[in-house]
Order: structure tokens, then sequence, then C-alpha cells
């Protein structure tokens, strides 16, 4: 099979506001797979798509040491099929901020190894100029380590391949084809520097995304880290637990998700943002759960503008027309409170809401004026807040309104109707102007609750 992949690519798409991935994930049986089209796919999506979109996928594997065994890949428009031989593509648009990385974490020996004579399909090597190709790794390998060859190239990515001696034959088999005089670097895998080289990029790729909270992590790990897990003492299951409690940065009780699968060959970004293609590491991506710096910017005058020209005969209206302004924006979900005076106690109190979360507590969110809640000190101090985690104690959130809503992080914003408490500049005000009582009963405008994201 011939994967006609210059006239599958889309045209490169346009960024505009959103964060944008390409995700690949490819799976080939028979001869395709041997001759391993992923490098190919991964070199032209690099190419059609430039530096400014990462990339992000790898190759489905069956646990088989040689490669033949196909993995399956599940796709479809209306009905989702298993496939054997396919090339699966995705485009991610994402208006949440979303990081990829690529790590390894290999340690060098310090060795080169030149390729002197190969086999006629250039994938088994019969000698190096130092020594033939089994001795050299029976050598390196008298302490039961595991050794592995990482190729040394100017043009394309490292590949590492683990040297496989067959039983009385003089040679070692490679995985893919490798090119006449290739040099080699004799590498080993130690199960700490992984773990340190994976806990780096991940900390690197947050504090680039400037992530607040980060809700969940996608791993895609080599096989290779899977087959000699033992041989190594690499701990994949703490790993995983370990990942979680670091990407927990508020730690709150629920961790975040973190999924994946084991591949034969990831595709993420290395510390320099350059899309990579790799084996024998792990590309992660990350989702956190805030807007993007540039949504808001782009959406909020977009939306502006079509506020500016309609007119509100009824607060009401006008306060239905901001709520659905915010959630226009990006916001999954914002609720409108009003001051409400009161002969015996003021309150804020729950007006109109969108969204699929706080129209759950719009009936119940009622809070004294005097009292502690959240609400209550935005509106007094007329001061914004943002709230990482609701749940927790001290955010000072009504634990009955959260448990309900489901929301996690909030940002409350107070307005108040009035030249002297309006802060000029915020793009709330051009709907906030037509908050007046009809009624003749004063009614000040408490906050707005803009729900932080959700992925």
């Amino acid at each position: 099979m011939a994967f006609d992949l210059k006239r599958s690519m889309p045209p490169t798409p346009v960024a505009k506001n959103r964060k944008t991935i390409a995700g690949f994930w490819i799976s080939a049986s028979g001869r395709a797979f041997i001759e391993y089209a992923t490098p190919e796919l991964h070199k032209l999506m690099r190419q059609k798509l430039g530096a400014r979109i990462p990339i992000f996928g790898g190759a489905a594997c069956a646990d088989d040491p040689n490669r033949i065994k196909p993995g399956l890949l599940f796709a479809g428009d209306t009905e989702y099929k298993a496939y054997d031989d396919a090339l699966v593509a995705a485009k991610l648009r994402c208006e949440t901020p979303v990081g990829v990385t690529f790590t390894h974490g290999l340690t060098e020996t310090g060795r080169l190894l030149r390729v002197s004579t190969l086999s006629q399909d250039k994938r088994a090597i019969h000698k190096f100029y130092e020594n033939a190709a089994v001795d050299v790794m029976e050598q390196a390998q008298t302490d039961g380590k595991v050794v592995l060859l990482a190729e040394i190239s100017t043009n394309d990515d490292s590949v590492i391949y683990t040297p496989k001696p067959m039983e009385g034959a003089p040679f070692i088999r490679l995985s893919r084809e490798v090119r006449d005089d290739a040099c080699f670097k004799l590498m080993r895998p130690d199960a700490q520097t992984i773990r340190d080289s994976l806990k780096n990029g991940i900390e690197r790729t947050v504090k680039l995304l400037h992530a607040e909270n980060p809700i969940a992590c996608l791993l895609l790990k080599s096989n290779g880290l899977l087959r000699s897990r033992h041989k190594i003492n690499l701990d994949l299951e703490e790993d995983l637990k370990g990942i979680e409690h670091d990407l927990n940065r508020h730690q709150r009780g629920v961790s975040p998700a973190c999924v994946g699968g084991f591949v034969d060959g990831e595709a993420g970004v290395d510390e320099n943002g350059r899309s990579v293609l790799g084996n024998w590491g792990t590309a992660v991506a990350i989702f956190s759960d805030e807007l993007r710096d540039p949504v808001p910017v782009y959406r909020g005058f977009e939306k502006l503008a079509d506020l500016a020209g309609k007119r509100f005969d009824e607060p009401d209206d006008a306060a239905k027309a901001l709520l659905e302004m915010i959630y226009d924006i990006g916001f999954p979900s914002a609720m409108i409170s009003y001051w409400i005076h009161d002969e015996i106690e003021d309150a804020i109190v729950a007006q109109d809401a969108v969204g699929s979360r706080y129209p759950k507590v719009l009936e119940v969110t009622r809070q004294t004026v005097k009292g502690g809640d959240v609400l209550a000190l935005v509106a007094k101090e007329k001061r914004a807040r943002f709230v990482p985690d609701s749940r927790l104690p001290g955010s000072q959130c009504d634990p009955q309104a959260v448990k309900i809503s489901g929301v996690v992080s909030q940002y409350i914003y107070p307005l108040m109707t009035g030249s002297s408490t309006l802060n000029r500049g915020h793009w709330h005000h051009l709907a906030i102007r037509a908050l007046r009582a009809f009624d003749g009963r004063p009614r000040n405008f408490g906050g707005v609750h803009l729900e932080g994201g959700t992925l």
C-alpha cells in the first residue's frame, strides 16, 4: 500500500485567535508498515503547516517487536470503524491553552559507532569500523543493560534504534533502513533521567502556556519503554501518578486526568519549539482551563461592535445581551447578579445566566451583603476576584452552589450603575448603561460571574 500524502494534505489552516494543533495516527500492515511511512508523513506535514502549528501524534502498534502486525485505528464521520491499514488525521482548534512537548531523557555513553558494512536491504549492520557489529553489542551488553543506537543526522529527526542480534547470525537487525556510513551514538535508557526529562518538559510547557489550571494531559509513550520497563526499572504507573500530581498546581482533591497509550514513533515539540518525530520518548499534549489571552481581545471587539448598535428599553434585556456577549466571546458560562436594597437586609441576588453551569444555581444564589461570601465581597469592595478552585474552603464560595453547578475556576467582576463607580475602558459598560430600575426602586449591579473555561 502506498500513501498518497501530497494529494491528501489540506491547505495550511489559518490559526487566527485559536490554538491549532495538527494530530495524526498512522497504522499499516504488510510491506507498507515495514517501509514505515510515518517519517515521510511528518516531514510533509511540517512543510505544509509551518512552525506556527505544532504536530502531535504517533504510529499505532500491536506490541510486535518485528513491527509486522499492525495496530488498530478507529475513525469515521458518522459510524466509527476499526482499521489496520489507515491514516487518521485531525486538526484541533481550541480557545483554551494547549501545549505540546516531546522528551526522551536517554543517557549518552560518549561512544560513537560508524557503519562499515550493511546488508542489501540496509536494515542489518554486519560491521562497524571499530569491530563486528555483533561483538560490539555483546561487549556493550555485558552488564545486562539495554543498549540503544541513536543515528546522527543533520537533516532529519534523530532516530533511536534497538539493535537486535539474531541468533547465529553475524549481524544486528534494525527496524528501519539506514544510510551507508551512518554514524551512531551509543546510548542507554535510565529510569530516573527519563522521569526528570519528562517532568522538566511538562513544567516548561505549562510555563510557556501561562497555564494556571491544567486540567488534562494526553501522553503517547514509546512502545520501547513498555517492552524494556522491567530491565530499566521504569514504573510506568507511578510515573503517571507523578505527572498528575505535578499538574495539580493548586493541590485540589481531584488531580487532572492523564490518559494515553503506547506507539511506535511519537510526534511532539522539542525544547526549541520545533515539531519533531522521535522514538523511545514521550509526546505530551497539555490542556488548561483558561481562555487564551488573544481570544477575549479578538472576539471582544467583534461582539462589542454588534452590541454598540443595539438599543434596550428594559434593563433585563440589556443584562441578557451582556451575558450572551460574554458567552459568545468564549466563556462557557456566565451569570449576572443585582444588589437588591431591602428594608430588612440588602442582598446580592442572581438574575439571569447562560451556559451549562450557572443556570443550575440561578434560583438559589442569594447572598446577604453583610456576609462573607465571595460575591458579596466583590460587590462591596468593587474589586474583581479570580477563584482558581471554587471547591476549596478558602475560596469563600457557597459550597452548595459549587456542588450543584460544577464550576471550578471563575472570575467575578464588579460593575455599578453611575459614572462614579464605572471603570472606563471595560468592554462591559455599553450594556451596563441600560441597567436602570424603571419601577422606582434603586437597583445596583452586583457583578458578573465568568466561568474560567472547561474542556
